[in-house]
Parts: structure tokens; sequence; C-alpha cells
């Protein structure tokens, strides 16, 4: 009888893949991985996160506001994530979240919740509530000391001290918000401020704020692309520019005594203005 021959052995497997590397190119890069930490609620509004300083132990505690209005905080303990408080704040989703940048009321957490800005203790407990005039949501919002910066769809607004004390109205809806922080730790309330705002039409306006009065426009700077989200670089402690922060998408700006980074999202759709 005749018998085919067998059929050839199939082709080893290929090799496996080389483990991840990427070749140094500055001092700055890292190799991250990715931690799952806590479970919260939903959270769909970018800078609903913020980091404590450290405490006495060095124990590293974080909080996150979520799509329900409830404000979490954690505090790691053995590389673990112990649940510290929970809050719910009436008012609806967080749109914002951030820290006094006053280092001695950092333990102090304030939201944005619509047209409200809400403060909670260290405990948990809301102890702050502002309501805003405008009809426009909060969004972006800066706390230092008495002083609360917020930027709605395109109103900035400045209040000392609960009383709305400045304001000013951009040409294009309003996507990035930072401060200046160079102050004088012991002098909160006499100094003036720089605000960067970062806007849909492709422009930084840089405010010139006092404690009193509405913002002045200091000077514009034009970008490629709408402006996704902006930093202040702290130019006299850290030197020269990180090469790690320099590329196409990045662009970084020294008018003055402000230096910027700023990056540009060029697949944004441009916003139709409604005013």
């Amino acid at each position: 009888a005749f018998f085919p021959p067998p059929p050839p052995p199939p082709p080893p497997p290929p090799p496996p893949p080389p483990p991840f590397s990427r070749p140094p190119t500055s001092g700055m890069d890292l190799d991250l991985a990715k931690q799952n930490l806590a479970q919260v609620g939903s959270v769909s509004h970018k800078n609903t996160l913020g980091l404590f300083p450290l405490g006495k132990k060095k124990k590293q505690k974080f909080v996150v506001g979520d799509d329900a209005g409830v404000i979490s905080c954690f505090e790691m303990k053995k590389s673990e994530a112990q649940e510290v408080f929970s809050t719910a704040s009436e008012g609806g989703a967080i749109h914002c979240l951030n820290l006094n940048l006053n280092p001695a009321k950092r333990e102090k957490v304030f939201v944005a919740q619509g047209q409200w800005v809400v403060g909670v203790s260290k405990k948990g407990a809301v102890f702050f509530r502002l309501e805003s005039p405008y009809g426009e949501p909060i969004h972006h919002m800066v706390i230092d000391d008495v002083i609360i910066y917020t930027g709605c769809e395109y109103i900035f607004n400045l209040y000392n001290d609960s009383k709305d004390s400045g304001f000013y109205m951009c040409h294009d809806r309003i996507n990035a918000i930072t401060v200046q922080k160079e102050y004088n730790p012991n002098n909160f309330d006499k100094r003036l401020r720089n605000v960067m705002l970062g806007c849909q039409d492709r422009c930084v306006r840089v405010l010139r704020c006092p404690e009193k009065g509405a913002g002045e426009l200091a000077y514009e700077v034009a970008v490629n692309s709408p402006v996704a989200s902006l930093v202040t670089y702290e130019y006299e402690a850290l030197g020269k520019l990180p090469e790690a922060v320099q590329g196409s998408n990045q662009v970084g700006l020294e008018p003055t005594a402000v230096t910027l980074l700023l990056r540009c999202a060029p697949n944004l759709p441009k916003q139709p203005r409604t005013h």
C-alpha cells in the first residue's frame, strides 16, 4: 500500500518580543506602570484628582471627585489605599477639584459643582459654599488662601474672601487656567498675581489680577492650536527648560517674569461661539 509522506512539521513559533525599552533622551525619562489604587464612581471631568502633601508619617493621601458629587479621600498604608472619608455634596457632578496654594491650608479640598464652589475639611465636613452670580458652570478653579480664581465657559472670575472682586470675558472658550506661583508665603493679602487662560481660539491670555478690581489683560500669545492644558514652570528653581517638555505638541513661552508650558490639541474641534 502507498502511504503519503507525513506533512512537514509546523514552523517554530516566533521569538518573544523584547521587553519594552526606550532609548534615554533626557534625565526625566520614567518607566511607568499602571496600578489600581481605589475604586470610585464614574469620572468624566478632568482636574478632579488632588494629591495632598506628605504628612508627618510620610503617608500619601489623595482625593477624587466623581460624577455623583461624591468626594472620596484615601490614604496609602502598606501599598493599599484606605478610605479616610467619603462625602456626598449636593449639586451634581464634580467639575473640578483643587487644593489651597497656601501651604498652611493644603488639607482643605475645594470642588466646583455647576455654579457652586464647595469647601470640604480634612475630615470630610462641608465648611464653605459660594455661588457664582453667572449662569455658566465652573470648569476650572485655583484656590489661593482666601482668593478663588474660577474659569467658566467664557468668563473668568476672582473672588476675594467670598466677594466677587474681578471679572474678564474671553473671546472664546476657556480650556485651561493656571496662576503664577511666585509669592511671599508670609504675605497673602497684598500682591499682584498673573493668571494665564488657555483658550479655544489658539491664544493664551495673561491677566494681571490685583486682590480687588477687574483683571487687566497684560498680553496675548498666539499658538498653532487650541490650548488643552497649562502649567507654570519654576524657571529660577529648576534652571533651563528640560528636553522632555520640548516637542511638536509643546510650546515654551517666556514673557517677562512668567514662563509657561502649554500643550496644544490639534484635533480638538473648534467650538462655535454662543455669545
